[in-house]
C-alpha cells in the first residue's frame, strides 16, 4: 500500500515555521512577555520582561504570578 504523504509534510514543515517564528518574536521582543498558565504558573517569559523587572529569569520563574509575588516585584522595580 502506497500513501501520498505530500500534504502531511508541509503541513508539519510549515507548524515548524510557524513555531520559530513565535518563538523569534517571542524571545527578541522589545516589550516584556509572559505566557502563564491556568493556575498563574509562568510558562515562558522573554528578557524583556526579566530586565523590566530588575530580576534573573530563575527568580522570576520561581515566583509565583497567582500569589502576587510579580506585583511585589513591580513595585520593587518602580
Amino acid at each position: 500500500m502506497i500513501r501520498d504523504v505530500t500534504d502531511l509534510r508541509r503541513a508539519r514543515e510549515s507548524l515548524s515555521l510557524s513555531e520559530m517564528r513565535f518563538t523569534e518574536t517571542f524571545e527578541h521582543a522589545p516589550i516584556g512577555m509572559a505566557i502563564i498558565d491556568l493556575n498563574g504558573g509562568w510558562l515562558e517569559i522573554n528578557n524583556a520582561f526579566c530586565s523590566i523587572l530588575g530580576r534573573a529569569r530563575d527568580e522570576v520563574m520561581a515566583a509565583s504570578f497567582a500569589a502576587g509575588s510579580l506585583s511585589k516585584m513591580v513595585d520593587a522595580a518602580t
